[in-house]
């Protein structure tokens, strides 16, 4: 077969052979656009994407290095909140003083204070529980709540009830769930 293929080329004709050329040369065209070209400009193609992405990056990155100070700044107002967490044990104590502490200034009686089981960890965080019973007048109760809400110790109420203390009686007998919660 390839023994015939020069004599059928000397047949033919001046069009016939540009012909032959032309088409020779189209597919060797695409063979090199489909093997070299087309993996070339695929390549190409994911680094500008990846490019693109390491830009969007090092906006984000520099939008936060132009708001260092600022944030610096305000962090400062949170410092009170943060505290370094201690063994469970203190950290319980500590919760129960500061549940006194604010029993006492908000003239609300305990009745009973009792730690809860082992703290929740979460991630970054672990949630101290104590549950306490006391009696007082509604408004003083009111006032211990908004003072442990508003507490810098991360204080929260996790449930409550409150009820008269009898039927006809101006104070109320309230029992409730406080956390406070550590990162660690």
């Amino acid at each position: 077969m390839l023994k015939k293929l020069p004599a059928i080329y000397q047949k033919l004709s001046k069009r016939e052979r540009l012909i032959l050329y032309g088409t020779a040369a189209i597919l060797v065209g695409l063979f090199v656009d489909r093997l070299i070209v087309q993996s070339v400009v695929e390549r190409l193609g994911g680094l500008s994407r990846q490019i693109q992405d390491e830009e969007i990056a090092i906006k984000r990155s520099l939008s936060v290095l132009v708001r260092k100070p600022k944030i610096l700044e305000e962090s400062k107002a949170f410092m009170a909140f943060s505290v370094e967490a201690q063994d469970p044990e203190a950290e319980m104590t500590g919760l129960l003083r500061e549940i006194e502490a604010i029993a006492d200034r908000s003239s609300v009686s305990l009745l009973y204070v009792k730690p809860g089981s082992a703290p929740e960890k979460t991630a970054g965080t672990r949630k101290y529980l104590a549950t306490l019973e006391c009696e007082s007048q509604m408004e003083q109760v009111a006032v211990f709540f908004h003072a442990i809400e508003s507490s810098t110790k991360l204080l929260k109420i996790e449930k409550f009830d409150i009820q008269p203390k009898s039927r006809e009686s101006s104070i109320a007998r309230c029992s409730a769930t406080i956390s406070k919660t550590v990162l660690s």
